[in-house]
């Protein structure tokens, strides 16, 4: 089987907004074998060196798949972290690798096509031409899907937030944390629900005009923390109606503001059918030594928006900080991307029902379950459009201290 055989059999079906469906060790281990059989052989050059380029080649080498090039519009200015040199695309020399390789395009698939173009233009055949998206969609799931079955091994959870898997639907991700967790199946609770965002806060230190929860636009006298007895109890209520939560969000405003978040943490890190605890900041408010202490554990990440292109200089010297002493305790996070803002502040009317739901499907947030205070709204957008008053309150929303947890696994299951 060639990789083009390999792509058509598995890539091809895998991925429409969820993970492929691997189950079992032993689907992973037959799709693991036959890919690296199909690339055995290979002079193999991974063009494009973003974050889809940069998570292939880390699994390729993990595989012990050797890549002889990697190639980038941008070239030597991207750093690979085992100091991998990566190529100008209009050099002579990226010319010459092309020559009788295997071209895996490791970009997002949305610009396949025009990244394509560029290749051709270059001088390649179209027979030497894949997409490596869906193809990495289905190798790493697959990959980690062994990884998570394994005693002893370990997927370094940072590096899920650049994996194009990361989804709270990641069969493999929830596999390894009900491992690691200790979390024995009983089969009690909804699967229906696999991730919950909490908003501790419409209170941030920025004031970005296309924030996802639209805190800059909430009016100042709904502005507030909610009690952390509040958070806890909440959770509490939610993942005793759910099977497993492979994701807890926490987000805000900004998270590190609330004066409380090291008594949360603490409390909420004794859910034994919670994954991953996710938190999101902005870095301007520096953690203290307490919440560090809090944060350095093997289940919490922290997510470092990256706006320092927006930032002035006062703002970017507190975020330095604020990674200053995320290393120093060691503490699971990922450095955001520079942002290309995406604009969720809108509330224009969408003239169709068939319109309105593909819109929502087709939202890569469309899974994210947002809680604030008792009530559980379908989403980020939902969340922020109700507290505007945007949207109207509808059978959407869930106020959770209603029903037992047994109520709200059966609504769920529906």
């Amino acid at each position: 089987m060639d990789i083009f055989e390999w792509t058509d059999r598995y890539a091809s079906q895998a991925y429409v907004y969820k993970v492929a469906k691997i189950n079992t060790k032993e689907e992973a281990d037959v799709i693991i074998r036959e890919f690296k059989e199909a690339l055995t052989g290979r002079k193999i050059v991974l063009w494009g060196a973003g974050t889809v380029g940069h998570v292939f080649y880390h699994m390729l080498h993990e595989l012990e798949i050797p890549v002889d090039c990697i190639v980038d519009r941008i070239g030597n200015g991207i750093a690979f972290s085992d100091g991998r040199v990566v190529l100008p695309a209009d050099s002579a020399e990226c010319r010459e690798k092309l020559k009788d390789a295997l071209i895996i395009v490791t970009v997002n698939r949305n610009i396949y096509d025009e990244v394509k173009r560029d290749i051709l233009n270059a001088g390649a055949d179209e027979r030497q031409i894949t997409c490596g998206h869906d193809m990495h969609m289905v190798a790493q799931g697959a990959y980690c899907m062994q990884k998570a079955c394994e005693d002893g091994r370990k997927i370094e959870i940072k590096n899920c937030y650049e994996c194009t898997n990361l989804d709270n639907t990641c069969v493999s991700l929830s596999r390894y944390l009900k491992r690691v967790n200790g979390f024995c199946d009983t089969g009690k609770g909804t699967g229906a629900v696999r991730m919950i965002g909490y908003a501790l806060s419409n209170i941030c230190t920025l004031k970005c005009k296309n924030c996802c929860e639209s805190v800059p636009y909430m009016p100042l006298d709904s502005r507030r923390f909610v009690p952390w007895e509040n958070v806890v109890k909440d959770i509490q209520k939610v993942s005793g109606a759910c099977n497993f939560l492979t994701l807890l969000e926490f987000v805000g405003g900004e998270p590190f503001l609330h004066p409380d978040f090291s008594r949360i943490l603490s409390k909420v890190k004794k859910i034994k059918n919670i994954g991953i605890i996710h938190v999101f900041t902005n870095g301007t408010v520096i953690p203290d030594d307490g919440l560090c202490s809090e944060l350095a554990n093997d289940r919490i990440t922290v997510y470092l928006s990256n706006y320092q292109a927006v930032l002035p200089e006062r703002f970017l010297n507190k975020i330095k900080e604020t990674e200053r002493k995320l290393k120093e305790y060691e503490i699971n996070y990922f450095y955001g991307k520079k942002q290309n803002w995406m604009d969720f502040s809108q509330y224009d009317l969408v003239n169709m029902d068939s319109e309105l739901k593909q819109v929502f499907e087709e939202c890569f947030l469309h899974n994210c379950n947002r809680l604030q205070d008792g009530t559980l709204y379908v989403c980020a957008h939902q969340y922020a459009g109700i507290k505007l008053r945007k949207l109207e309150e509808s059978g959407e929303t869930i106020e959770i201290h209603n029903y037992t947890e047994q109520e709200l696994e059966k609504s769920w299951r529906r």
